[in-house]
């Protein structure tokens, strides 16, 4: 299997926006707010969120009743998200969310008195017979009724889903030098709840009571509403649990500036609630940035020598004539060469010769990741999609995935041309890889080009190599 090194550059992902593909001449047609813009973001996202409730009512009626109404409520719910990457591909790294949202109300009423009804003894004479022989019993004090409730919601944890996965964020460039920023989280929430429903009638001693209970089953389970009851009529007790998979949830935040491309921070109200009365629910949701921008420009130009460095070491036909002329098996040969290609890419970078296992690595001429075409011309999906995540985690403009990506694409046409010769011996390798460093290095020369015009760097050397390097005609089709 014909695999290629990623070395030396901390490896990682690609959002694949075609309008950074497009050509020079296509791109000068935009508008200057449209152009994508290269900065590499790193920074944060927090937002928070903050209310509260405190009422305590009570009162009493002329005929010696009372109510009271009591409500608290306390809401504390913070998210961090750590970001990271250029506007059109920004990478969630990290998210931190927290919850806490308890509440608790009790609402009771006791009447002062109750006439109770007359037995069904009694109801059977008439009105006029009950009112001269019957006197209805009143009974001090009344009814009386309660309504207890508590709830209380948090996170779901998930230790298999991180929650960074429900991560998004985004940066708009706009007209007049603006931009907006977005931030959100889209989770689920954990319900435990519970309340109590009574009502006392002191007449016959009664007592129904319904009491429920929330509770939350892990994502995939599934809800169920149960009911158990005891008893009937005025005398019933009522036992109702629901259980329920977690509760969709998103919080977020967006936000305006001017558009600065060494940094982007400020703040921003996102609502707030206010109570109407005193000890109502009142509420605050607020948010700020702090990114810091980065040119990636040098990152790409790094990873243009290295692509022009390997095209260098893989043309060189000595190391080639060495791999293929010894006794060794086909894989011990092939081994042999890959050495050999790393110790000379090395030396060629720094010229020290290539730290073999347990000395160490100087300067980046380690291998980072791989991703690798199979000797069925196939490019296995698990390595491609690993080696996109670790370049978005290490923060890399998504172009370098796309050279590398375009590299690998080089290889299965090689493969498909001819199968046999591309899972032959070394010269075969070298000259596979030649021609697909050559294609990787055209493309990130030509990004290069198009958006780092203005960051002073000289690129005739690297056009002068690269030129020199395809002249040599040690590639597939030389």
């Amino acid at each position: 299997m014909l695999k290629r090194a990623f070395l030396g550059i901390g490896a990682a992902a690609i959002i694949l926006g075609i309008h950074l593909s497009a050509a020079p001449e296509a791109l000068s047609q935009f508008p200057e707010f449209m152009m994508p813009d290269p900065t590499i973001w790193t920074g944060k996202i927090t937002v928070t969120r903050n209310g509260a409730a405190h009422r305590n009512k009570s009162k009493t009626d002329d005929g010696g009743g009372s109510a009271k109404d009591v409500y608290k409520r306390t809401v504390n719910e913070k998210l961090v998200l750590e970001i990271c990457g250029p506007a059109e591909a920004l990478y969630v790294k990290k998210v931190k969310h927290s919850l806490s949202d308890i509440s608790e109300s009790e609402v009771a009423s006791q009447a002062d008195e109750t006439t109770c009804p007359l037995t069904p003894e009694q109801m059977k004479h008439t009105s006029l017979y009950r009112s001269k022989h019957f006197k209805p019993e009143k009974k001090s004090p009344g009814n009386s009724h309660s309504k207890l409730e508590r709830e209380k919601l948090t996170l779901y944890v998930n230790p298999e889903t991180p929650m960074r996965e429900g991560g998004s964020t985004s940066i708009q460039k706009m007209p007049g030098g603006k931009y907006y920023i977005f931030g959100t989280h889209q989770w689920h929430i954990k319900k435990e709840a519970s309340s109590v429903d009574e009502t006392r009638y002191v007449c016959t001693g009664d007592v129904k009571r319904t009491e429920s209970h929330w509770n939350t089953v892990d994502i995939g389970g599934k809800g169920n509403i149960n009911r158990t009851s005891s008893g009937e009529g005025a005398n019933e007790h009522s036992v109702i649990t629901v259980t329920t998979p977690p509760l969709p949830h998103l919080f977020g935040m967006h936000g305006e500036g001017i558009f600065n491309k060494k940094k982007l921070n400020g703040s921003r109200s996102q609502g707030e609630i206010k109570g109407r009365d005193e000890g109502d629910y009142s509420e605050k949701i607020n948010a700020n940035w702090d990114l810091k921008g980065k040119s990636p420009c040098k990152d790409v130009l790094n990873r243009l020598w290295f692509a022009l460095d390997a095209a260098e070491a893989y043309a060189d036909p000595t190391l080639r004539e060495f791999a293929d002329s010894g006794s060794q098996s086909s894989s011990q040969a092939t081994s042999e060469y890959e050495a050999n290609i790393s110790d000379r890419i090395q030396r060629i970078r720094t010229g020290k010769p290539f730290p073999r296992p347990g000395q160490g690595s100087d300067g980046d001429g380690g291998v980072s990741n791989e991703m690798g075409v199979d000797k069925n011309c196939n490019l296995d999906p698990v390595s491609r999609d690993e080696f996109e995540k670790e370049q978005r985690e290490s923060c890399q403009h998504p172009i370098i995935f796309r050279a590398t990506l375009h590299h690998e694409n080089r290889h299965i046409k090689q493969c498909w041309e001819d199968k046999t010769r591309y899972n032959g011996g070394a010269a075969a390798r070298g000259q596979a890889e030649v021609s697909a460093y050559l294609a990787e290095a055209k493309k990130l020369l030509g990004w290069l080009d198009d958006y780092c015009k203005g960051e002073g760097l000289d690129l005739t050397g690297q056009r002068a190599r690269l030129k020199r390097l395809t002249a040599l005609k040690a590639g597939w089709r030389d």
